[in-house]
């Protein structure tokens, strides 16, 4: 038998077999830019089996794909791919060029769902050869591979390997599901017999599967690590074949630059840099111990608080049953105050009242013991706070300067005990006219009357009565008491409504000792910690202060700053304005005032202490704050109506509470809490929720939060007109109003403590795991090693050594800080988002994204470390708990893609993917979307599963490359794309228009379309408008009825509306609802099918238990392949068509005008920018016909393009240029051809040499028209003067 000529790279160039077979199978595979250069064919093949060899998302795809082929086009792929096989290695002679190879294998590597995760975790333990790793990833498994088999025996491989073979493919992910996909297009393409599937045990070639699993497992510092006491065998495997010391020493080479010291010398830094990273930059990231001070100084009173807001209720439902009159009222505040005669009476009256007064006193004198805490709190304070036996703290409070929804004014006048109240309060002003005349207005500075008749006066004392009954909360917060109680006439107190509801009162006195101590608490609990921690020093001045910080630290002298200041009561203003802390000046210790910390420093210090109060505008704007505070409240009650009141949202918050716990590596938390909670006594679970609360653990859900925050916004605005309150409801859904009814009330607080809730108990499952965790890697430590953390312990939290459950006390510490650095907290965004909260323009879900980054970054760079140092201190503990976040950030990671995928292969609609994401929604182009294929029906309905991943905003970042290589392209080519599209993605949620902003817009949009008689634009603007603000539980009740028909009865035909919104109720339907296409209404009476029903709903259990935690509350969508064509080519093309018509008229516009002067070389440029843009487009079209062309035939599509509404835009040319792979544009796109154009010149312009303007135009024309649609934009055109 002859010898075959060596295969080549350069032979195969010109092997005429090779490039026909490799042509016609890639194009059948989907390649419909490939050219017939030879290069470019060989180079496209070698790209597509390199990914296929090293990608798991592209051997799976390419797999199916190849496999779905016809016999004929699998022979011609198997002779070019037998034929590549045969080819040398890259860079050895004969072989292909080394730098596209690495750059593939590179790529490919990057982008397999497999190894993202240890990609990214090597950035955290500071491994910088991730590239040159994947590239070379095939080299080293063969050194190991052949070590595996002399070290284990093929024998033991073969026996084994089906075990480790059907236990990977199970888990969807690494080498033995990529060698089993590899394996079934050997059989398909006759390489290798097929005899059954996998479960069903066939010829599969078992030694190789479950040699590569192992493989897989060995390199993994995932898999080996992770996998438990399993994980402790492959541990031991390992060290026998040496890579234990390895890996060891690797690790320490590796993070060696991340433990080395900062220099102490960088001391200067710019105001720039303190800005950017006081408001950029998480504060977590910045001094964990103060942050977590922080957050145990407001946990640590929000039990009590949460217990009294509780009591409060019940006490007001307690007094409207049974104390209802003025004398009532007066005897509940007399019991309050610890009148034993008044209490028995309460007794007697109501016998819950009085155990309500009990446990409130209990809670008050917590708050009180909790107050005296603080370090620095003075000796006046200690002794207002200090409880007295018999005698309980109780303030005054006066409604008018709380946050208390007071009645309406003409209500409260109304009231029988106060009939002659308007009177009694002008003869209060009357008998003091030194303070009230002028402040009334009744009376001048001489205290003469100011008043005419008796029609003035009446008229001016109702606007003073008005003045002093109005709410004002942001007096309260900036005057203190308005002034000494002796001064205030009793007609007056009552107008300010004094100790008027007794709930109220109890509720405002604990948060008076709550508010007024936290601060103080912080402030003292910061001092010893930074003077423990040498970053604060105490001195009498700052030059001291410079001096003694200096040489205590070894650093340059700097200038310091006191870490608290006060107000100066004669100059009316802080002493410094750059303390983090002011106080007044009696409250806290002098020595408080002698603490110094360095000035950069403080700035930071006075960003954590003023939370997300500070806003980028001044309080004096007062006309610019309102506005705001308008926009902030708006977004904050929208955000509640998609999220609080909205079923879909609740489950999808607790979906992905639960993914993200698991993500973190805490998914067997879940477990350890229902044990704990199911066995535990009452009193127990108490203590545990309440040590959580003290800790800062709970209530820290980012949504909540930032709504309430917004909503708060609107009480601290000085702007209470009745037009602001009609505006807030108008833009709202009327929610404000509502939620001031009693139900209401109780609707809005039930639904906001189940949301709450849900992200408590995925905080508190991870807190158990990581607490399990954090005792298990403390008893793997030396005494050296604890004694080292006690004494840390104590000095960064004021904790005495020698207290009761010291140790238990520093690991509930330790594992509280893992939680809250890996879930997401409020306290912890970037203040700037919160800053500009009111802001137009900042997005409405902001909070989320940015915590998720920081949480993965957290999450890896933890689990780098515990990698690191379980590595270097031989504590396995620490090794497992780095190796199981990584594996489960994996698995949580990944697991909605390979859902997907082998959902769609099960079902046979693997080749609809890319058809899906390019005609699919905008938003889930990138996801993970699994198809559906209703045999019923024959209709396919898709579900995107990334909607409930909560760490799908981190994955939209790498989501576009992973595609891309799935389908086996050449990631080079389209890098300026994917950039563009990521960075598109990542600051979407940021910098996009609020839905404030958004609902006004489309009103102004309907007021305009109002004016110009325009009922479509008006009634299109408000619709849009209206599903903006409306509320989830409307948005499905709606829905629902659609469904079920209830808008299509006689009935609601009946009911007549504006002809603008449809004539009737059943017309409002077809607005809210509209058909497009030709396509039908699906109604439930259709099917009868309740899952499919509930499906468009919200609750989708279509496809199946397994995928539920990803398709539950994902609404369910038809996928109609002509609709949504349709929709696609109009949203392709819509931009560009109107861009050239805009800009054609504009060169007309300039042509036809002999006083204009022509500048030829502008007019030829922006021709040819407007044939790009169309060109650009019809390559768009063209790889939407192409994804197409993966499930349906030729004909088919070519059909489907002859019905000119489907076609939409595209012109008769356009189709048959874009089914040829050309660019044919129609006359109208071309200026040569335009007639009407043309003739209106030479009509209006005669100086113009026609003919000479055409060739011009045909110039531009050449270089587009019948260009391939495989090719780029032809380069700019250069046009002479």
């Amino acid at each position: 038998m002859a010898d075959e000529s060596p295969v080549t790279y350069e032979s195969l160039q010109n092997n005429k077999n090779f490039l026909a077979a490799a042509y016609h199978s890639l194009r059948s595979l989907g390649e419909q830019d490939l050219t017939e250069d030879p290069k470019d064919i060989i180079d496209t093949f070698l790209t597509k089996r390199r990914y296929f060899d090293i990608n798991l998302g592209s051997t799976i795809v390419q797999g199916n794909n190849i496999i779905n082929l016809p016999k004929d086009y699998q022979k011609l792929y198997s002779y070019a791919a037998d034929q590549i096989k045969k080819m040398p290695m890259a860079g050895k002679e004969g072989g292909a060029d080394l730098g596209p190879a690495v750059v593939d294998y590179a790529l490919g590597g990057l982008s397999d769902p497999t190894n993202l995760v240890s990609i990214i975790a090597g950035l955290f333990t500071g491994g910088t050869g991730s590239l040159a790793l994947q590239a070379g990833k095939e080299t080293v498994k063969r050194g190991i591979m052949a070590k595996i088999k002399s070290m284990i025996g093929e024998s033991a491989i073969s026996k084994y390997g089906k075990m480790i073979a059907v236990e990977g493919t199970i888990a969807g992910v690494g080498g033995g599901a990529q060698q089993v996909q590899s394996q079934n297009v050997d059989m398909a393409l006759g390489k290798q017999k097929e005899t059954g599937s996998l479960f069903g045990l066939g010829d599969y070639d078992y030694g190789k599967i479950g040699l590569q699993a192992l493989l897989e497992g060995t390199l993994s510092p995932i898999a080996g690590i992770a996998m438990g006491k399993a994980g402790r065998g492959v541990q031991k495997a390992s060290k026998k074949i040496g890579l234990t010391d390895a890996i060891r020493k690797s690790v320490e080479i590796a993070v060696s630059p991340l433990i080395k010291k900062t220099s102490k010398n960088s001391q200067v830094i710019s105001d720039v840099t303190n800005i950017l990273r006081n408001n950029l930059v998480p504060l977590s990231s910045l001094d964990e111990v103060s942050v977590r001070l922080t957050e145990r100084s407001t946990g640590e009173t929000r039990p009590i608080q949460e217990a009294v807001e509780e009591l409060a209720l019940k006490m007001d439902d307690r007094l409207k049953a049974k104390f209802t009159d003025e004398a009532d009222m007066q005897l509940v505040n007399k019991a309050m105050e610890g009148d034993p005669k008044a209490l028995a009476k309460v007794k007697k009256i109501d016998p819950e009242m009085e155990t309500i007064l009990n446990d409130w006193r209990g809670y008050v004198s917590e708050a009180q013991q909790t107050a005296m805490g603080a370090s620095y709190l003075s000796k006046k304070v200690r002794g207002i706070y200090k409880p007295k036996k018999n005698t309980p703290y109780v303030r005054d409070i006066y409604e008018k300067f709380e946050k208390v929804e007071r009645r309406k004014l003409k209500d409260f006048l109304a009231l029988p005990q106060n009939k002659n109240l308007t009177e009694e309060v002008f003869e209060a002003v009357k008998s003091n006219k030194k303070n009230w005349g002028t402040d009334s207005g009744l009376f001048n500075e001489k205290g003469m009357p100011t008043y005419k008749t008796e029609e003035d006066r009446v008229n001016t004392l109702k606007r003073f009565m008005g003045e002093l009954y109005g709410e004002d909360p942001t007096k309260r917060k900036k005057r203190g008491a308005l002034k000494a109680k002796k001064d205030i006439p009793d007609s007056i107190k009552k107008v300010f409504g004094y100790n008027f509801s007794p709930a109220v009162r109890a509720l405002e006195t604990a948060k008076g000792v709550i508010d007024s101590s936290n601060r103080i608490r912080l402030g003292s609990s910061l001092a010893d910690s930074l003077v423990s921690r040498d970053m604060a020093i105490k001195a009498d001045s700052s030059d001291v202060a410079s001096r003694l910080f200096s040489e205590k630290t070894g650093t340059p002298e700097q200038e310091m700053v006191p870490l608290a200041t006060y107000l100066d009561p004669k100059e009316n203003k802080v002493v410094n304005e750059l303390s983090p802390f002011v106080f007044r000046k009696d409250l806290v210790d002098a020595e408080l005032y002698k603490i110094y910390v360095p000035k950069n420093k403080a700035s930071l210090l006075k960003e954590l202490s003023q939370g997300f109060d500070g806003r980028f505008f001044k309080d004096e704007d007062s006309k610019f704050k309102d506005v705001i505070d308008l926009f902030s409240g708006v977004q904050g009650y929208i955000k509640k109506n998609k999220t609080v009141y909205s079923l879909n949202a609740h489950a999808r918050n607790a979906l992905g509470a639960i993914q993200y716990t698991i993500g973190s590596g805490n998914g067997m938390g879940i477990v350890d809490g229902y044990r704990f909670w199911k066995n535990a006594t009452p009193e127990r679970r108490k203590e545990i929720n309440d040590t959580l609360s003290k800790l800062g653990l709970k209530g820290s859900q980012v949504e909540i939060n930032q709504i309430m925050s917004r909503i708060g916004d609107l009480d601290m605005s000085k702007d209470k007109t009745k037009i602001r309150e009609l505006i807030l409801n108008a833009t709202t859904f009327g929610v404000p109003a509502l939620e001031k009814t009693r139900i209401g009330k109780k609707v809005s607080k039930f639904a906001q403590k189940v949301y709450v809730a849900t992200d408590d108990l995925g905080k508190i499952a991870s807190y158990f795991r990581e607490r399990k965790r954090t005792e298990n890697i403390w008893n793997g430590r030396s005494d050296e090693q604890k004694n080292l953390l006690r004494e840390r312990f104590t000095k960064e939290f004021n904790i005495d050594p020698k207290s009761k459950n010291f140790d238990s006390k520093l690991l509930d510490e330790a594992a509280v800080q893992k939680t809250m650095n890996i879930l997401p907290v409020y306290s912890r965004i970037p203040r700037i988002l919160e800053k500009m909260r009111g802001f137009p323009l900042v997005g409405s879900f902001t909070a989320f994204p940015a915590e998720n980054l920081r949480n993965k970054y957290n999450l890896f760079k933890l689990a780098g470390e515990e990698i690191r140092e379980g590595a270097l201190t031989n504590n396995s503990a620490l090794l497992r708990a780095g190796g199981q976040r990584l594996a489960s950030q994996l698995a949580i990671a990944s697991a909605p893609s390979i859902a997907a995928y082998t959902y769609n292969s099960l079902q046979g609609t693997s080749n609809m993917e890319n058809a899906v994401r390019k005609a699919g929604s905008p938003w889930s182009k990138n996801h993970a979307n699994a198809i559906r294929n209703d045999k019923k029906t024959g209709k396919y309905y898709t579900t995107d599963l990334s909607y409930n991943n909560p760490d799908q905003f981190s994955l939209d970042m790498i989501m576009p490359f992973m595609i891309d290589a799935f389908n086996g392209k050449d990631l080079t080519k389209n890098l300026d794309k994917i950039f563009t599209d990521i960075a598109a993605a990542q600051v979407e949620p940021f910098l996009g228009p609020s839905l404030a902003f958004q609902v006004g817009r489309f009103t102004v949009d309907a007021v305009k379309g109002m004016n110009n008689n325009n009922d479509e634009d008006t009634v299109k603007s408000l619709i849009k408008a209206y599903k903006i603000m409306e509320p989830g539980l409307v948005q499905m009740a709606r829905e629902a009825g659609t469904d079920l028909g209830m808008f299509n009865t006689k009935l609601a035909s009946d009911i007549p509306l504006p002809e603008a919104l449809g004539g009737s109720v059943s017309g409002l339907e077809r607005l809210l609802n509209p058909l497009y296409f030709g396509e039908e209404r699906s109604r439930f009476s259709d099917t009868n099918d309740l899952n499919d029903y509930l499906a468009r709903l919200g609750p989708n259990w279509n496809y199946g238990i397994g995928l539920a935690p990803w398709s539950f509350a994902s609404k369910e969508k038809e996928f109609n392949p002509k609709k949504n064509f349709a929709f696609g080519t109009r949203t392709v093309m819509k931009n560009a068509d109107n861009d050239f018509d805009t800009n054609k008229t504009k060169i007309k516009n300039t042509l036809i005008d002999p006083s204009l002067p022509i500048n030829y070389k502008h007019i030829l440029t922006m021709y040819d920018d407007m044939l790009s843009e169309q060109f650009e487009a019809h390559k768009n079209v063209a790889s939407l016909i192409s994804s197409y062309m993966e499930f349906m035939k030729p004909l088919e599509i070519k059909k489907m393009l002859g019905d000119k509404v489907i076609a939409g835009p595209l012109s008769k040319n356009g189709i048959t240029g874009l089914l040829s792979n050309m660019y044919i544009p129609s006359d109208g796109k071309l200026l040569s051809r335009s007639k009407e154009m043309l003739a209106t010149i030479r009509r209006k312009n005669p100086s113009i040499d026609l003919p000479a303007l055409v060739a011009l135009f045909r110039q531009v024309e050449r270089d587009y028209l019948r260009r391939s649609l495989s090719e780029d934009v032809p380069e700019e055109l250069e046009v002479e003067d």
